[in-house]
Parts: C-alpha cells; structure tokens; sequence
C-alpha cells in the first residue's frame, strides 16, 4: 500500500491556530508521513505544542535549531513512526542548511528520507548562495551512498525553480542531473 509524504513549511507551530491547521491537514489527508519545517519549537518547553500538533494515531518527533527559529519536526502515524529511524549527523558540512535523515524500513526494504530546509541567506546568520552551492553535492553524494529508494524533499529551498537560467538554479539543477536524480516538482506549491 503506498504511503502518503508531506513536507509543510509551519513558519513557526506558535500560534494554536496554526497547529490546529496542521493537525487537520494530516488527518483530512490522510498524510502517513509529514515533514515539518520551521518548526520553531524548542528543545524542552514545547511539549504542549508537540501534542497539540500529534492527532490520535500519530507521533512526533522534533529536531529543533539550537539558535533561534527554524527546526524540522516529523509526524506519522504510529505505525508507520514506529519503524522510522533518525539522524541529524551526517558524515558532512551542512551548516547552510538544516537536515534531519529518517530511514523507513518494511519488510526488509528501506526508504531514506532526506528533509532540508535552508534558511535564507542574510548578514545575521552569514550563510550565503555560495556556502550552499559547496555542500548540496555532498549532500548528494552522501544521499548517492545510503541503501534503499530515496527522496529529498524541502518546503523551502528559497532558490526559484521557476527560474532556471539564474546562475544558482542552473548549477543546482547541474548537480541533480549529475547524480541523476529528478525534480518532479515544476511548479510552486504554495
């Protein structure tokens, strides 16, 4: 039976309205698994949060930035929560973007997940196109060497696929193809 995966930009789970809406989507959609980014939730405090946004049957797990916002939080349904394993370390530098890794294993066959999110670039956090365009292909490499099908996915690359002449599009897209991977997303999704 196929799986149902998700990956929703929260822009902060504060407001109840906004978990609620979250919450909702996974059940009327009957999403088995959902990727959450900029979670905002902290590493302890958040609890109540975390519950709010669980419906019965689900489970969650959040992988918070240590600095302020951002986070990637995972919600599935129990069942399926249960034969996921995680990483947040991985064997490169990604520090312009975050990353959580979740295997899903059934029946002796594994599927790895790869959910990033990248901050945009500013002056405050010194991330910039450049730093990305050096570890994307890490990345790939490294997603290249696991086990099993894979999917990248992220809710917000802040690059614009729509634009595929700009010089960052055009060396990311280069870089897909190289490792002969398919975006099969053309068009925006929010």
């Amino acid at each position: 039976e196929p799986l149902l995966v998700a990956c929703f930009n929260a822009h902060s789970v504060g407001a109840a309205e906004r978990r609620t809406e979250i919450a909702s989507f996974v059940v009327n959609h009957n999403v088995d698994i959902l990727f959450i980014t900029e979670s905002w939730l902290r590493e302890s405090g958040d609890e109540a949060k975390l519950c709010d946004l669980s419906p019965a049957g689900y489970s969650i797990r959040s992988f918070p930035r240590l600095s302020r916002g951002g986070g990637i939080a995972v919600l599935a349904k129990k069942n399926t929560f249960n034969c996921l394993t995680f990483s947040t370390i991985l064997d490169f530098d990604h520090s312009s973007f975050e990353l959580v890794q979740a295997t899903l294993t059934l029946q002796k066959r594994s599927v790895q997940f790869f959910c990033l999110y990248r901050p945009p670039p500013s002056k405050k956090n010194k991330l910039s196109d450049s730093m990305f365009l050096k570890q994307f292909p890490k990345l790939l490499e490294f997603c290249n060497s696991t086990c099993g099908s894979l999917l990248i996915m992220d809710d917000d690359f802040n690059f614009h696929y729509d634009c595929p002449s700009s010089t960052c599009m055009s060396k990311i897209l280069d870089c897909i193809s190289i490792f002969n991977l398919v975006q099969p997303i053309s068009t925006p999704t929010h």
